[in-house]
C-alpha cells in the first residue's frame, strides 16, 4: 500500500506516543526564537509578532498570579469570618443558661461585637486611602486594552482611565475595605483616526489636501487642493508633522496606534519623573 504524506507527518506516531504535538512546527524554537544570530553566538532581534506573543504570555501569567492572590485572600478571610461567627454563636448559646434580663443584655452585646468583627479588618493591616499610595506600594496589572482604540478601556477625553489595582501586602483601602481599588492612570483618548491612514493619505494624496480633510481641517484642505499642496511644499511639511505626531486630529484626540507600536511620548517634569520631597525625609 502507498501513502501520500507531507514532511510534517514524518515521525507523527513517535511524537504522539511521547505526548508531543502532531506538527513539529506548531511551536518551539522554529517559532519562538530569533531567526538569525550574530557570529559570536548572540541571538538576533525578535520579530514584532514574537515580541507581541511574549508580552501577551507575560500579561496572562501576571493576571493568573493576581487572581490566585485574590483567591487566597478571599479563602483566608472567609475562614476567619466563619470562625468569628461560630465563636459569637457559641457565646449566645452559653448566655441561655443565665437569667433572662442578663441574657438579653449579653446577647445584644455579643451580636454587636460579632457585627463589628465582621465589618472591621484585621488590626494588623494598615488602613489608608489607597488613592494616596506612592509608587511601589501598589500594582496595576489588570490592564485591559481595547482593540478598537488600542488604549485602556474607559479612556476619557481627559486622557484618564480607571483600572483595578492591588495594594501591597498588609495595606487595606478605606474605599473598598480590601486591598483592591480603582486608580486613574494616564491614557490617550482616540476618536477613530488611524495614524497609518493619515500618513498614507499625506504621502500619496497630500497635494490634494485629503489628509487635512481626514484630520478635520477642511479650510486648509481646500487651500491645498487649489494650490496643489502649496506647490508640494505644504504636502512635505504635513508629512513631517504627521510622521512626528505633532499634527493631530482637530478634535484634540490622539491617533489610533498599536499599544506597543511607535507612539511618541513627550517627557516633562512631573511627580512621575521628579523626586518629590516627602514630609518624613
Amino acid at each position: 500500500a502507498f501513502s501520500l504524506c507531507s514532511a510534517s507527518c514524518v515521525g507523527e506516531k513517535w511524537r504522539l506516543k511521547h505526548k508531543l504535538p502532531k506538527n513539529p512546527t506548531s511551536y518551539g524554537p522554529y517559532v519562538d526564537l530569533a531567526d538569525w544570530s550574530f557570529a559570536d553566538g548572540r541571538p538576533g532581534a525578535l520579530w514584532r509578532n514574537q515580541r507581541n506573543r511574549i508580552l501577551q504570555q507575560k500579561q496572562v501569567a501576571e493576571e493568573i498570579y493576581r487572581h490566585m492572590e485574590e483567591i487566597d485572600f478571599a479563602v483566608a478571610r472567609h475562614q476567619k469570618l466563619q470562625y468569628e461567627a461560630e465563636e459569637a454563636h457559641q457565646q449566645k448559646v452559653e448566655q441561655k443558661l443565665k437569667p433572662k434580663g442578663e441574657l438579653q443584655k449579653k446577647v445584644s452585646s455579643s451580636v454587636a461585637i460579632a457585627n463589628r468583627t465582621l465589618e472591621q479588618p484585621d488590626h494588623s493591616d494598615f488602613i489608608t486611602l489607597c488613592q494616596n499610595l506612592n509608587m511601589g506600594q501598589y500594582l496595576c496589572l489588570d490592564l485591559s486594552i481595547d482593540p478598537d482604540t488600542q488604549q485602556p478601556r474607559g479612556c476619557t477625553k481627559e486622557n484618564v482611565a480607571l483600572v483595578n489595582c492591588t495594594a501591597a501586602e498588609g495595606i487595606l483601602c478605606t474605599e473598598t475595605n480590601s486591598s483592591v481599588f480603582k486608580r486613574p492612570i494616564p491614557c490617550k483618548w482616540t476618536n477613530g483616526h488611524s495614524f497609518e491612514t493619515a500618513l498614507l493619505l499625506s504621502v500619496f494624496l497630500g497635494m490634494f489636501g485629503v489628509d487635512r480633510f481626514y484630520l478635520g481641517y477642511p479650510a486648509i484642505g481646500i487651500l491645498k487642493f487649489c494650490t496643489l499642496g502649496f506647490m508640494f511644499l505644504g504636502q512635505l511639511i504635513d508629512i513631517i508633522l504627521i510622521a512626528t505626531q505633532v499634527l493631530r486630529p482637530s478634535d484634540g484626540s490622539h491617533y489610533v496606534i498599536n499599544y506597543f507600536g511607535p507612539q511618541l511620548e513627550i517627557l516633562s517634569s512631573n511627580n512621575m519623573t521628579y523626586k518629590l520631597p516627602q514630609g518624613d525625609w
